[in-house]
C-alpha cells in the first residue's frame, strides 16, 4: 500500500511538472518554432553533400551504406539529432529556473529527482514527437520494414533519450551549481556526440579514426540503432555488423545510468546548493 502511493505520488508530480514545462516552452512561440530549423537545414545540406559523393562516385559501397540506402541513414541521423537535443534541454531549463528564481522553490518541494530526470525527458519528448515520427513515417514509406522491428527501434530509441536525459541531469546539477563545469561537461558530451558518427558514415574516415570512434559508447547506440532498422532490409547484413560492444555498451548505459544521474545530481546539490545569483 505504501508503495502503491509513492509511486502514485511520483507520477503526479512529474505530470504535474510536465504540465508546467509545456506551458513555459508555448509562452515563447517563435523561439519554440525555431527549434525544429537547424536539423532541417543541416538535413537539407547533407542530403545534397551524400547525394554528389554518391552521384560522382559509381558504385561506393561505405560498409553496407551505398547509393540505395544512404538516404535511410540519414534519415535515422537526423531522428537522433533530435532526441540529443534533450541533453541541452535540460541545462537551459535549469537555467531559466535558477535566474527567475523559482529553483529554491522546486529543490524544497519533496521532489523525487527521477521527477526531475523523468519530467523533463518526457515534456522534450511530447516536443519533438511531431518531427521525429514524421521523420519515422518517411523512412517507412521508403524503406518498409516488419511493424515489430519498428517497435524495436523506437524502445531502443527512447532508452537513448533515457540515457540524454541522464547526462542532462548531471549537467544540470554544476549548472546550478558551477556554470564553468557544465559549460565544459556540456561541451564534451557535444564533442562526443559529434564524434559518434550520427550523421555520417565511419568509412569515410582513416582506421586509426576509426578505432578511436569505436572508443565513443554513443557510436554503439546509433550504430544498434541503424542495425536494428537494416536487420528489416537485409537481416544477413545486419547480423554480420553487430558486435557484443553494441549490446553491452546499450545494458551498461540503460541499467546503471539513471541511478548514478540521480546519485550525482543529490550529492552535487547538498554540497554545493544554489550558485551564481
Amino acid at each position: 500500500m505504501f508503495r502503491f502511493k509513492r509511486v502514485k505520488r511520483i507520477t503526479n508530480q512529474t505530470i504535474a511538472l510536465i504540465e508546467k514545462n509545456l506551458l513555459n516552452e508555448l509562452r515563447y512561440r517563435v523561439a519554440f518554432l525555431t527549434r525544429f530549423i537547424n536539423p532541417l537545414v543541416q538535413i537539407i545540406i547533407l542530403f545534397f553533400i551524400f547525394g554528389v559523393i554518391f552521384d560522382v562516385s559509381e558504385n561506393l559501397e561505405l560498409g553496407y551504406w551505398n547509393t540505395n540506402n544512404f538516404t535511410l541513414f540519414l534519415i535515422l541521423g537526423f531522428i537522433f539529432q533530435y532526441v540529443r537535443q534533450i541533453l541541452d534541454r535540460y541545462l537551459l531549463l535549469f537555467r531559466i529556473e535558477k535566474y527567475w528564481k523559482t529553483l529554491p522553490a522546486l529543490m524544497i518541494a519533496p521532489l523525487n529527482r527521477f521527477v526531475l530526470l523523468l519530467g523533463i525527458l518526457f515534456t522534450e519528448l511530447i516536443i519533438v514527437s511531431v518531427p521525429i515520427i514524421s521523420l519515422l513515417i518517411i523512412a517507412y514509406i521508403f524503406y518498409p520494414i516488419n511493424l515489430f522491428i519498428v517497435f524495436l527501434f523506437i524502445v531502443v530509441l527512447f532508452s537513448f533519450a533515457l540515457i540524454c536525459g541522464c547526462f542532462g541531469l548531471m549537467l544540470g546539477v554544476f549548472e546550478i551549481s558551477n556554470e564553468n563545469y557544465s559549460n565544459s561537461l556540456s561541451l564534451l558530451l557535444k564533442s562526443l556526440f559529434w564524434l559518434s558518427c550520427a550523421t555520417y558514415p565511419i568509412y569515410i574516415f582513416p582506421e586509426f579514426i576509426q578505432f578511436l570512434i569505436k572508443l565513443n559508447p554513443f557510436y554503439y547506440f546509433f550504430d544498434l540503432l541503424r542495425l536494428i532498422w537494416y536487420s528489416g532490409i537485409d537481416l544477413q547484413i545486419a547480423l554480420s555488423n553487430l558486435t557484443a560492444f553494441h549490446i553491452i555498451s546499450v545494458a551498461v548505459f540503460i541499467s546503471l545510468l539513471p541511478i548514478i544521474s540521480v546519485a550525482v545530481f543529490n550529492k552535487f546539490y547538498k554540497k554545493y546548493g544554489i550558485s551564481g545569483y
